[in-house]
């Protein structure tokens, strides 16, 4: 007998699959896992981590403002650090409050009675 678990729950049920399920709307990507009884400790996690990648690769885009990291340099050489770009350091933490902001809302929706 064949054990099922998340990973193998859709393909036992046919006739779901993860593009009908995943949404970027999270309040209706919510909807749609807690529709096909998926736990809500997994809801949130499969949120978080989903909210995680996307603020990971906005932060990246923003990274990649700096010039290469140059290991060799050290003192005065290496000026590419954000402390010495401070626009960059005020939109990454823009970025970090957005992030939690968003997970505290979701996570309120998430742990509230349905």
């Amino acid at each position: 007998m064949r054990k099922v678990n998340s990973t193998n729950l859709l393909g036992a049920l046919g006739r779901i699959n993860w593009a009908s399920i995943e949404s970027t709307n999270y309040q209706a990507y919510i909807n749609n896992l807690r529709g096909i009884g998926c736990p809500e400790e997994t809801v949130r996690d499969i949120i978080i981590t989903d909210i995680s990648k996307l603020f990971a690769k906005r932060r990246a885009a923003l990274r990649a403002q700096l010039q290469p990291y140059k290991f060799w340099q050290t003192g005065d050489a290496l000026q590419n650090d954000y402390s010495s770009n401070p626009d960059l350091q005020r939109q990454l933490q823009e970025l970090e409050k957005e992030q939690r902001a968003l997970v505290k809302e979701l996570l309120a929706s998430i742990t509230a009675p349905r």
